[in-house]
């Protein structure tokens, strides 16, 4: 034994996903937790379904989620800089303690997302909505 106790929700050898492809694929066979996904710059999820995914303390800077189905996905302590979320359905999703540096909400529904000490830029966000007008006059 290594002296660590895994995480109750992690299963043993569990693998984080490495690409967009294998994260839908993994989806689709019913999985719905990606937590330490680590993404590729560049990664599309482009008007994907992943409604309810736990994306949890992951890498996912440059990602497209441009209209996508995002509702009540976590992103918690997650680094999501520089990607794209426009036209995307995060309500319920939970952004809390994540980086949002450059993140774009442009025309996204946010209805209850939760951005508690989540921060754009060094600035807490309060309200995700205000990111959105932000993006949209850009």
């Amino acid at each position: 034994m290594s002296g660590k106790n895994p995480q109750p929700d992690v299963a043993l050898g569990y693998q984080a996903a490495k690409s967009a492809e294998e994260v839908l694929r993994r989806y689709s066979d019913g999985e719905r937790f990606f937590q330490g996904t680590d993404l590729p710059e560049g990664a599309s999820f482009q008007k994907a379904d992943l409604s309810r995914a736990d994306f949890s303390d992951s890498w996912m800077s440059g990602v497209d989620f441009r209209s996508a189905n995002l509702q009540n996905v976590r992103f918690d302590k997650s680094n999501v800089k520089c990607s794209d979320f426009r036209n995307g359905d995060l309500t319920g999703a939970s952004f809390r303690g994540a980086l949002l540096y450059g993140a774009t909400f442009a025309e996204a529904k946010l209805d209850n997302v939760c951005t508690e000490d989540a921060t754009w830029y060094g600035a807490t966000v309060t309200d995700i909505r205000v990111l959105a007008k932000i993006n949209s006059t850009q």
